[in-house]
């Protein structure tokens, strides 16, 4: 239990406005950032550099990409509607996609999420992925990965149906985070199908 000191300390970060030597002392983060982020992993992940790694990072970076952005098309402007319960816990990764589709579009602007059976079918295997990697059961593993590319192409277009849903607070976003969104969604496709054509070589020399 966290003692009176402790709490004023706490208090004290949680309400402090314009810390000094932010980036070194100090990280501001909220939701969209959050989700921008996990997308920007998968970007960097994709690189060759990582090749015989690429997996269990993408495959965490890209679960918990969709699941933020997700989450950003729900909260709109009550971040309740993201909760168990009022006051409770975050919802759980299947109850955000449940919630996601359940909606009609939250805004006069807004275009519903609508995910296909094979889309469900990748976020699905992506999402077990990551959660085999998080908790990994002490074993030796060879999976095949001809169909990784694929699944995390599916995967990243509901992302961008979700971002230009008119859901997802865009309006939010400053332009450098608008730029940078794009970019990485620029960079994911073109090492996608780099590795996509790679495995297809490699295929036909067998």
């Amino acid at each position: 239990m966290a003692t009176e000191e402790d709490q004023k300390l706490i208090e004290g970060i949680l309400s402090a406005k314009e810390p000094l030597n932010k980036g070194i002392c100090w990280e501001e983060w909220d939701e969209r950032e959050n989700a921008i982020d996990s997308l920007e992993q998968v970007a960097e992940y994709l690189d060759e550099k990582y090749v015989n790694r690429r997996l269990k990072r993408v495959s965490i970076a890209l679960d918990h990409a969709f699941y933020s952005f997700t989450i950003c098309a729900i909260k709109g402007t009550n971040y309740e509607q993201v909760l168990k319960d009022k006051g409770s816990d975050l919802i759980g990764f299947w109850t955000s996609l449940e919630r996601l589709e359940a909606q009609p579009g939250r805004f006069v602007f807004s275009v519903p999420v609508v995910i296909t059976d094979e889309q469900k079918k990748y976020i699905g295997i992506i999402h077990n992925f990551a959660n085999d990697f998080k908790h990994f059961v002490p074993m030796s593993y060879l999976i095949k990965l001809e169909k990784f590319p694929e699944a995390v192409n599916s995967v990243i277009q509901v992302i961008k149906s979700i971002y230009s849903s008119g859901d997802f607070p865009v309006y939010h976003l400053s332009t450098e985070q608008k730029v940078r969104v794009q970019s990485i969604f620029d960079k994911i496709a073109s090492s996608t199908l780099r590795w996509k054509e790679q495995i297809g070589a490699v295929s036909k020399l067998a």
